[in-house]
């Protein structure tokens, strides 16, 4: 009999995981050596058991692994030599193939005897009772046979069949991959486990997937298997913890394998490494970073100096009094000088506050309610001593259905923000002969049952080139618009991506370009009462 914990690594193992509880028939057959008939049945499944109680398959009826039969004693009636000659050839075909090779076969298999009686091999010639079935054959080792039985009268629609194939290539994959029943892992091939530092698939297998997800992305994959429909694959990145602690970004593809009605569906993850990609990204974006902030220092430190100046002048004018021997009270002067001082330090608060938000740790994929108007107000804000250096301005048109509490990363959303305005303030600054405009629209649309929410950030300056156009969003590209500063427009495409949404820019060449930013959300609805 087949060892469970070994062959969870290699073809049979994987064969046995989906097929267990499909509903489809199934059988593992283990060939004999010395060129005979005879196979050892290594497994069935439930299905399978039921099916052989109603068609004979064999010269006898199946009582339990480990059984022997002879394979080719018995064939469907008819012309029994030809059909014979079929069976053998298409039997032969798949074993002179490499592991992993399927093939099938259409056969008629006949009822058993309501009398429960043996027949007399003889006497099958002439029956009718015979049902037309295709027979898929896999060769999962070198002499084991997986055997998958379909109805051809009443196909199933079963996925099954048409995708056994490419399933069984996932455990000699260079990539990771994994499979689930609802959060459980039900198999992992070996690239997955040395991914995450294991020795043995017993290490993950009847666990649940959480168990090894990094915590702050526990609710990005619940969500992501929660949400996922049969016809559908989805692609997200996942950080993962090893075995020693260490974290692993994996990017996942999930798709649903489909094993039939009323069945529950397994899950498909290929699972590919992008830890050193990401560790470029974020070395990438803190440099950005901190040129950026460069650039902010020292519009900060002009927005600083002015109030400054106010609270300098206001405690000299209450140090005077004081000097004087004047009573300060609420009625007096110097008592709305001191109030001046205190609106003043808010208003330093306000603008220090601004440039730490924008200089905090930007990888938090939490998703908070974010009140996205207030994220542009910063934005702007945050930016205004550059939109005064280029005698920009924002004009802003925020529609009513826009929510104030949509689920969103809101430090990388402002960040993404923060970027994409800045581009636009670069490019309408070397623009002579027109008023220098950016306008950034926020608008949400609702259909079948899905949310979006949509900004579009437009601005009249130089454009973009067409040659350059289609390398706006590449890795260390930089562009007219965005030489000296900025976080980078692929920084801003991976966090739109990481949000599942998407970003596209249109330009005319000398005159406009307008990024659209579209953001899938959930929107809570408010209860009626």
């Amino acid at each position: 009999m087949v060892d469970v914990e070994k062959e969870n690594s290699n073809l049979v193992g994987i064969f046995k995981t989906v097929v267990d509880n499909i509903a489809l028939p199934v059988l593992i057959l283990k060939l004999k050596h010395g060129g005979s008939n005879e196979a050892e049945i290594l497994y069935f499944n439930s299905t399978f058991k039921e099916f052989s109680k109603q068609y004979i398959l064999f010269p006898k009826k199946i009582s339990k692994i480990g059984d022997s039969y002879e394979l080719f004693k018995l064939r469907a009636p008819g012309n029994k030599m030809r059909k014979l000659s079929t069976v053998l050839n298409g039997f032969n075909q798949v074993f002179q193939e490499g592991i992993g090779f399927s093939n099938s076969m259409n056969l008629n298999l006949i009822k058993q005897p309501l009398n429960g009686k043996e027949m007399d091999i003889k006497s099958l010639e002439n029956i009718d009772n015979q049902t037309p079935y295709q027979l898929t054959l896999i060769k999962l080792a070198e002499d084991i046979l997986g055997i998958v039985y379909e109805n051809m009268l009443r196909k199933t629609g079963n996925a099954f069949t048409l995708n056994i194939a490419n399933l069984l290539n996932l455990s000699t994959s260079t990539q990771g991959a994994f499979m689930l029943k609802g959060n459980r892992i039900t198999y992992a091939n070996v690239r997955f486990i040395e991914m995450l530092g294991f020795n043995k698939p017993s290490d993950l297998i009847e666990h649940d997937i959480e168990e090894f997800v990094s915590e702050q992305d526990i609710s990005e994959i619940e969500g992501k298997l929660e949400h996922l429909s049969e016809n559908e694959t989805v692609e997200t990145i996942i950080r993962f913890t090893k075995n020693e602690g260490s974290i692993i970004w994996l990017r996942l593809n999930i798709g649903v394998f489909n094993l039939g009605k009323d069945m529950v569906n397994s899950i498909v993850c290929n699972a590919v490494d992008i830890t050193e990609q990401k560790r470029t990204e974020l070395t990438l974006f803190q440099t950005h970073r901190m040129a950026s902030i460069g650039e902010l220092s020292s519009g900060v430190a002009h927005e600083i100096n002015n109030p400054l100046f106010g609270i300098m002048n206001y405690a000299g004018l209450v140090k005077d009094a004081i000097d004087e021997g004047e009573t300060i009270t609420k009625d007096s002067d110097e008592y709305e000088f001191i109030t001046g001082i205190i609106e003043e330090s808010e208003r330093i608060s306000n603008i220090v506050n601004n440039l730490s938000e924008f200089s905090r740790n930007s990888d938090d994929r939490e998703f908070d309610a974010t009140d996205l108007e207030d994220i542009i107000d910063k934005v702007e804000g945050v930016l205004g001593h550059r939109l005064k250096r280029a005698k920009a301005t924002i004009e802003k048109e925020i529609k009513e259905n826009v929510p104030k509490n949509i689920p969103l990363q809101k430090q990388r959303i402002r960040t993404a923000l923060f970027n994409i305005v800045l581009n636009s303030i670069q490019a309408v600054n070397p623009v002579k002969g027109r008023d220098h405009k950016i306008k950034i629209t926020l608008d949400l649309e609702e259909k079948s049952g899905s949310s979006c929410v949509i900004i579009k950030v437009w601005d009249n300056g130089i454009g973009i080139e067409d040659d350059k156009l289609v390398k706006v969003f590449d890795p260390f590209y930089t562009s007219n618009r965005s030489q000296k500063t900025g976080l980078g427009l692929h920084t801003v495409y991976q966090i739109i991506k990481d949000h599942n949404g998407d970003i596209r820019v249109s330009t005319k060449f000398g005159q406009w370009t307008e990024f659209t930013i579209r953001l899938p959300v959930k929107i809570a609805k408010s209860k009626k009462k």
